[in-house]
């Protein structure tokens, strides 16, 4: 009975695995559809910088993302 408890806990285990990798597929698709979005729109170089900003933030779960971008001088 309790080899049999143990089993269980191990595919249950594995099942946890599986979900969280086809979650975090999911997750990293999103941001694949949201970044090439922005890009084939034709919006301006500050929109697509806030998406992959922020997908970026999103895929890595963390608080913040930034890109740090140079600006050229204006004549």
């Amino acid at each position: 009975m309790v080899g049999e408890v143990r089993s269980g806990g191990v595919r249950l285990s594995g099942v946890r695995r599986l979900y969280e990798a086809v979650r975090q597929r999911e997750r990293w698709i999103d941001g694949s559809v949201a970044v090439t979005t922005v890009l084939l729109s034709g919006g301006d170089a500050d929109e697509v910088l806030q998406v992959v900003a922020e997908q970026a933030r999103r895929l890595s779960g963390a608080a913040a993302g930034i890109v740090p971008a140079q600006r050229s001088a204006e004549p």
